[in-house]
Protein backbone atom coordinates (compact mmCIF):
# COMPACT_ATOMS: atom_id res chain seq x y z
CA UNK A 1 0.00 0.00 0.00
CA UNK A 2 3.31 2.77 0.20
CA UNK A 3 4.10 2.16 -3.12
CA UNK A 4 0.03 2.52 -4.37
CA UNK A 5 0.29 5.81 -2.37
CA UNK A 6 3.33 7.47 -3.46
CA UNK A 7 3.30 10.07 -5.39
CA UNK A 8 6.79 10.21 -6.62
CA UNK A 9 10.20 8.43 -7.17
CA UNK A 10 13.47 9.17 -5.78
CA UNK A 11 16.66 8.12 -5.82
CA UNK A 12 18.13 6.10 -2.91
CA UNK A 13 22.17 6.64 -3.05
CA UNK A 14 22.53 2.89 -0.97
CA UNK A 15 20.45 0.59 -2.84
CA UNK A 16 21.55 2.81 -6.09
CA UNK A 17 18.07 2.84 -7.43
CA UNK A 18 14.88 4.67 -7.85
CA UNK A 19 12.11 3.86 -4.88
CA UNK A 20 8.78 5.49 -4.04
CA UNK A 21 8.61 8.58 -2.29
CA UNK A 22 5.63 10.73 -0.77
CA UNK A 23 6.40 14.02 -1.08
CA UNK A 24 6.92 16.74 2.79
CA UNK A 25 3.87 18.37 1.71
CA UNK A 26 1.29 15.43 1.06
CA UNK A 27 3.03 14.05 4.00
CA UNK A 28 2.01 16.78 5.95
CA UNK A 29 -1.13 18.00 5.14
CA UNK A 30 -2.22 14.37 5.79
CA UNK A 31 -0.60 14.41 9.21
CA UNK A 32 -1.99 18.04 9.56
CA UNK A 33 -5.84 16.67 9.28
CA UNK A 34 -5.00 13.56 11.11
CA UNK A 35 -4.12 15.90 14.02
CA UNK A 36 -7.25 18.23 13.61
CA UNK A 37 -9.28 15.41 13.04
CA UNK A 38 -8.01 13.54 16.56
CA UNK A 39 -8.69 17.27 18.69
CA UNK A 40 -12.34 17.17 17.51
CA UNK A 41 -12.35 13.93 18.72
CA UNK A 42 -10.22 14.47 21.98
CA UNK A 43 -13.03 17.79 22.47
CA UNK A 44 -16.04 15.15 22.01
CA UNK A 45 -14.57 13.04 24.51
CA UNK A 46 -14.53 16.31 27.01
CA UNK A 47 -18.11 17.12 25.94
CA UNK A 48 -19.23 13.93 26.96
CA UNK A 49 -17.68 13.90 30.15
CA UNK A 50 -19.15 17.17 30.72
CA UNK A 51 -22.09 16.20 29.81
CA UNK A 52 -21.82 12.80 32.19
CA UNK A 53 -21.28 15.42 35.82
CA UNK A 54 -24.12 17.76 34.50
CA UNK A 55 -26.12 14.10 34.40
CA UNK A 56 -24.90 13.52 37.96
CA UNK A 57 -25.69 16.60 39.34
CA UNK A 58 -29.25 17.06 37.90
CA UNK A 59 -29.62 13.62 39.01
CA UNK A 60 -28.68 14.48 42.40
CA UNK A 61 -30.79 17.77 43.15
CA UNK A 62 -33.87 16.25 41.98
CA UNK A 63 -33.65 13.27 43.86
CA UNK A 64 -32.21 15.62 47.22
CA UNK A 65 -35.68 17.34 46.62
CA UNK A 66 -37.46 14.30 47.60
CA UNK A 67 -37.59 13.78 51.30
CA UNK A 68 -37.59 9.97 51.16
CA UNK A 69 -34.38 9.87 48.30
CA UNK A 70 -32.32 12.62 50.42
CA UNK A 71 -30.17 9.99 52.14
CA UNK A 72 -29.24 7.92 48.94
CA UNK A 73 -28.97 11.00 46.34
CA UNK A 74 -25.30 10.98 46.41
CA UNK A 75 -25.06 7.39 45.93
CA UNK A 76 -28.14 6.78 43.62
CA UNK A 77 -26.42 9.82 41.42
CA UNK A 78 -23.07 8.65 41.17
CA UNK A 79 -23.51 5.28 40.72
CA UNK A 80 -25.51 5.70 37.74
CA UNK A 81 -23.20 8.49 35.95
CA UNK A 82 -20.46 5.79 37.00
CA UNK A 83 -22.90 3.24 34.11
CA UNK A 84 -23.78 6.12 31.87
CA UNK A 85 -19.94 6.69 31.77
CA UNK A 86 -18.82 3.48 31.17
CA UNK A 87 -21.31 3.45 28.76
CA UNK A 88 -20.41 6.02 26.26
CA UNK A 89 -16.56 5.22 27.17
CA UNK A 90 -17.16 1.30 25.77
CA UNK A 91 -19.14 3.22 22.40
CA UNK A 92 -16.76 4.96 21.91
CA UNK A 93 -13.52 2.73 22.66
CA UNK A 94 -15.22 0.91 19.67
CA UNK A 95 -15.64 3.44 16.85
CA UNK A 96 -12.47 5.26 17.56
CA UNK A 97 -10.48 2.03 16.98
CA UNK A 98 -11.75 1.72 13.14
CA UNK A 99 -10.79 5.76 12.37
CA UNK A 100 -7.49 4.77 14.13
CA UNK A 101 -6.80 2.17 12.13
CA UNK A 102 -8.04 3.89 8.99
CA UNK A 103 -5.57 7.10 9.40
CA UNK A 104 -2.65 5.50 10.12
CA UNK A 105 -3.16 3.55 6.93
CA UNK A 106 -4.23 6.66 5.42
CA UNK A 107 -0.83 8.41 6.41
CA UNK A 108 0.75 6.09 4.86
CA UNK A 109 3.99 4.82 6.85
CA UNK A 110 6.96 3.10 4.76
CA UNK A 111 7.87 1.04 7.47
CA UNK A 112 5.77 -1.65 10.05
CA UNK A 113 7.45 -0.26 12.66
CA UNK A 114 6.50 3.45 12.04
CA UNK A 115 2.69 1.98 11.62
CA UNK A 116 2.68 0.25 15.07
CA UNK A 117 3.85 3.06 16.59
CA UNK A 118 1.82 6.02 15.86
CA UNK A 119 -1.32 3.96 15.59
CA UNK A 120 -0.43 3.03 19.36
CA UNK A 121 0.37 6.41 20.23
CA UNK A 122 -2.47 7.60 18.91
CA UNK A 123 -5.14 4.36 20.30
CA UNK A 124 -3.56 5.22 23.77
CA UNK A 125 -3.93 8.92 24.08
CA UNK A 126 -7.74 8.30 23.35
CA UNK A 127 -8.18 5.60 25.94
CA UNK A 128 -6.50 7.87 28.27
CA UNK A 129 -8.69 10.67 27.70
CA UNK A 130 -12.11 8.10 26.80
CA UNK A 131 -11.27 6.42 30.83
CA UNK A 132 -9.45 8.98 33.12
CA UNK A 133 -11.27 12.00 32.12
CA UNK A 134 -14.05 11.55 34.66
CA UNK A 135 -11.87 10.36 37.10
CA UNK A 136 -9.23 13.41 37.26
CA UNK A 137 -12.55 15.77 36.98
CA UNK A 138 -13.44 14.16 40.53
CA UNK A 139 -9.88 13.47 41.70
CA UNK A 140 -8.16 17.11 40.91
CA UNK A 141 -11.30 19.14 39.97
CA UNK A 142 -14.67 18.51 41.71
CA UNK A 143 -15.51 21.30 44.53
CA UNK A 144 -12.18 23.38 43.68
CA UNK A 145 -13.86 26.29 42.02
CA UNK A 146 -16.99 26.74 43.74
CA UNK A 147 -16.58 30.17 45.10
CA UNK A 148 -17.60 31.32 48.52
CA UNK A 149 -20.72 31.76 50.10
CA UNK A 150 -22.56 34.76 48.25
CA UNK A 151 -20.72 34.13 44.82
CA UNK A 152 -20.80 31.03 43.96
CA UNK A 153 -20.41 30.18 39.76
CA UNK A 154 -23.48 28.90 38.15
CA UNK A 155 -23.80 26.17 35.62
CA UNK A 156 -26.74 26.64 33.73
CA UNK A 157 -27.97 28.82 36.41
CA UNK A 158 -27.44 26.08 39.30
CA UNK A 159 -24.54 25.72 41.57
CA UNK A 160 -21.70 23.91 41.06
CA UNK A 161 -21.74 20.23 42.98
CA UNK A 162 -19.62 20.52 45.70
CA UNK A 163 -18.09 17.49 47.83
CA UNK A 164 -19.17 15.83 50.39
CA UNK A 165 -17.64 16.40 54.21
CA UNK A 166 -15.48 13.69 53.87
CA UNK A 167 -14.16 14.71 50.36
CA UNK A 168 -14.43 13.44 46.82
CA UNK A 169 -13.07 10.06 47.74
CA UNK A 170 -15.70 8.25 48.04
CA UNK A 171 -17.00 9.02 44.86
CA UNK A 172 -13.93 8.71 42.89
CA UNK A 173 -13.80 5.57 44.49
CA UNK A 174 -16.93 4.45 42.81
CA UNK A 175 -16.23 5.67 39.45
CA UNK A 176 -13.45 3.82 39.34
CA UNK A 177 -14.77 0.48 41.17
CA UNK A 178 -17.25 0.71 38.07
CA UNK A 179 -15.03 1.70 35.30
CA UNK A 180 -12.83 -0.69 36.32
CA UNK A 181 -15.09 -3.90 36.92
CA UNK A 182 -16.96 -2.88 33.92
CA UNK A 183 -14.51 -2.83 31.44
CA UNK A 184 -12.94 -5.92 32.38
CA UNK A 185 -15.87 -7.78 32.69
CA UNK A 186 -17.07 -6.80 29.20
CA UNK A 187 -13.57 -6.96 27.17
CA UNK A 188 -13.24 -10.44 28.62
CA UNK A 189 -16.85 -11.75 27.44
CA UNK A 190 -16.61 -10.02 24.32
CA UNK A 191 -12.63 -12.01 23.91
CA UNK A 192 -14.10 -15.50 25.23
CA UNK A 193 -17.95 -15.43 23.36
CA UNK A 194 -16.73 -13.99 20.30
CA UNK A 195 -14.25 -16.70 19.43
CA UNK A 196 -16.85 -19.40 20.44
CA UNK A 197 -19.32 -17.58 17.85
CA UNK A 198 -17.51 -17.25 15.39
CA UNK A 199 -15.92 -20.77 15.60
CA UNK A 200 -19.01 -22.98 16.12
CA UNK A 201 -21.31 -21.43 13.45
CA UNK A 202 -22.16 -24.61 11.81
CA UNK A 203 -22.21 -26.73 15.43
CA UNK A 204 -26.43 -26.20 14.96
CA UNK A 205 -26.48 -27.83 11.73
CA UNK A 206 -24.10 -29.97 12.74
CA UNK A 207 -26.14 -31.40 15.31
CA UNK A 208 -29.46 -31.47 13.26
CA UNK A 209 -27.96 -33.63 11.15
CA UNK A 210 -26.03 -35.94 13.18
CA UNK A 211 -29.65 -36.56 14.79
CA UNK A 212 -31.16 -37.40 11.07
CA UNK A 213 -28.03 -39.82 10.77
CA UNK A 214 -29.11 -41.48 13.83
CA UNK A 215 -32.46 -41.72 12.63
CA UNK A 216 -32.38 -42.72 9.34
CA UNK A 217 -29.08 -45.31 10.01
CA UNK A 218 -25.04 -44.42 10.27
CA UNK A 219 -23.46 -43.38 7.36
CA UNK A 220 -19.53 -43.63 6.64
CA UNK A 221 -17.74 -40.75 6.05
CA UNK A 222 -14.13 -39.22 6.35
CA UNK A 223 -13.14 -37.67 9.43
CA UNK A 224 -11.15 -34.60 9.18
CA UNK A 225 -7.59 -33.78 9.27
CA UNK A 226 -6.32 -31.96 12.33
CA UNK A 227 -5.60 -28.88 9.68
CA UNK A 228 -8.88 -28.91 8.18
CA UNK A 229 -10.65 -28.68 11.91
CA UNK A 230 -8.38 -25.72 12.54
CA UNK A 231 -9.19 -24.20 9.52
CA UNK A 232 -12.99 -23.95 10.51
CA UNK A 233 -12.08 -22.39 13.56
CA UNK A 234 -11.90 -18.16 14.71
CA UNK A 235 -8.82 -16.32 12.44
CA UNK A 236 -6.56 -15.23 15.24
CA UNK A 237 -6.34 -11.62 15.69
CA UNK A 238 -3.29 -9.32 16.64
CA UNK A 239 -2.76 -9.05 20.02
CA UNK A 240 -2.32 -5.04 20.41
CA UNK A 241 -6.12 -5.48 21.74
CA UNK A 242 -4.66 -7.59 24.61
CA UNK A 243 -2.06 -4.84 25.05
CA UNK A 244 -4.04 -1.92 24.91
CA UNK A 245 -6.13 -3.45 28.25
CA UNK A 246 -3.27 -4.54 30.20
CA UNK A 247 -1.65 -0.94 30.02
CA UNK A 248 -4.96 0.96 30.66
CA UNK A 249 -5.61 -1.80 33.49
CA UNK A 250 -1.80 -0.35 34.93
CA UNK A 251 -2.75 3.00 34.41
CA UNK A 252 -6.18 2.30 37.21
CA UNK A 253 -3.95 0.16 39.77
CA UNK A 254 -1.20 2.31 39.69
CA UNK A 255 -2.70 6.23 38.73
CA UNK A 256 -5.90 6.40 40.84
CA UNK A 257 -4.78 3.41 43.64
CA UNK A 258 -4.63 5.71 46.15
CA UNK A 259 -8.53 6.04 45.77
CA UNK A 260 -9.16 3.08 45.35
CA UNK A 261 -7.17 0.67 46.86
CA UNK A 262 -9.18 -2.51 46.35
CA UNK A 263 -8.11 -1.89 42.43
CA UNK A 264 -5.21 -4.16 42.45
CA UNK A 265 -7.30 -6.77 43.84
CA UNK A 266 -9.67 -6.90 40.89
CA UNK A 267 -6.72 -6.52 38.46
CA UNK A 268 -5.39 -10.06 39.98
CA UNK A 269 -8.58 -12.02 39.80
CA UNK A 270 -9.73 -10.55 36.23
CA UNK A 271 -5.78 -11.73 35.16
CA UNK A 272 -6.11 -14.93 36.70
CA UNK A 273 -9.23 -15.88 35.15
CA UNK A 274 -7.99 -14.10 31.73
CA UNK A 275 -5.17 -16.33 31.63
CA UNK A 276 -6.84 -19.51 31.73
CA UNK A 277 -9.77 -17.89 29.55
CA UNK A 278 -7.35 -17.05 26.72
CA UNK A 279 -5.57 -20.35 27.12
CA UNK A 280 -8.67 -22.31 26.28
CA UNK A 281 -9.37 -19.59 23.43
CA UNK A 282 -5.98 -20.02 21.78
CA UNK A 283 -6.21 -24.00 22.13
CA UNK A 284 -9.89 -24.61 21.12
CA UNK A 285 -11.74 -21.41 19.50
CA UNK A 286 -8.77 -19.92 17.42
CA UNK A 287 -6.87 -20.97 14.59
CA UNK A 288 -3.03 -21.33 15.13
CA UNK A 289 -1.29 -18.05 15.43
CA UNK A 290 2.12 -17.33 12.83
CA UNK A 291 5.19 -16.76 15.20
CA UNK A 292 6.56 -13.43 14.73
CA UNK A 293 9.96 -12.54 15.99
CA UNK A 294 10.45 -8.63 17.98
CA UNK A 295 13.15 -7.35 20.07
CA UNK A 296 11.01 -6.13 22.88
CA UNK A 297 7.50 -4.56 23.40
CA UNK A 298 8.34 -1.69 21.72
CA UNK A 299 6.81 1.79 22.48
CA UNK A 300 4.84 -0.07 24.96
CA UNK A 301 7.65 -0.13 27.42
CA UNK A 302 8.09 3.61 26.97
CA UNK A 303 4.18 4.33 27.90
CA UNK A 304 4.37 2.24 30.62
CA UNK A 305 7.52 4.08 32.20
CA UNK A 306 6.34 7.02 31.62
CA UNK A 307 2.62 5.67 33.66
CA UNK A 308 4.51 4.67 36.24
CA UNK A 309 6.21 8.23 36.67
CA UNK A 310 2.81 9.98 36.49
CA UNK A 311 1.37 7.91 38.85
CA UNK A 312 3.68 9.43 41.49
CA UNK A 313 2.39 13.01 41.13
CA UNK A 314 -1.00 12.03 40.82
CA UNK A 315 -1.43 9.54 44.02
CA UNK A 316 0.49 12.34 45.75
CA UNK A 317 -2.01 14.84 44.79
CA UNK A 318 -5.13 12.99 45.83
CA UNK A 319 -3.49 12.15 48.83
CA UNK A 320 -2.80 15.98 49.44
CA UNK A 321 -5.98 17.41 47.81
CA UNK A 322 -9.12 15.39 47.35
CA UNK A 323 -8.63 12.84 50.92
CA UNK A 324 -8.94 13.50 53.95
CA UNK A 325 -6.20 11.79 55.44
Amino acid sequence: TYTQNCDSWKYNPRTRRHEPYMTRKKRYSRFLTTFLLILVILACVLIFAIAVIVYDLAVYLALFDMPSMQRYARWFSSISAGIMSLTLIIIMSKYYAKFAVYMTEWENYKTQLEYENNLTIRRYVFEVFNFYSSLVYIGFFKGKFNGYPGNHPLVFGVKMEDCPPGGCISELATQMAIILAGKQFIFTFSQFVIPIIFSNKGSCWDRCKKKVEEVEGPKKKAEKSPWERDYILAETRDVFAEYLEMVIQYGFVTIFVAAFPLAPLLALVNNLLETRLDAFKFVAQLRRPTGLKCKDIGIWYSILSAVGKIAIVCNAGIIAFTSDF
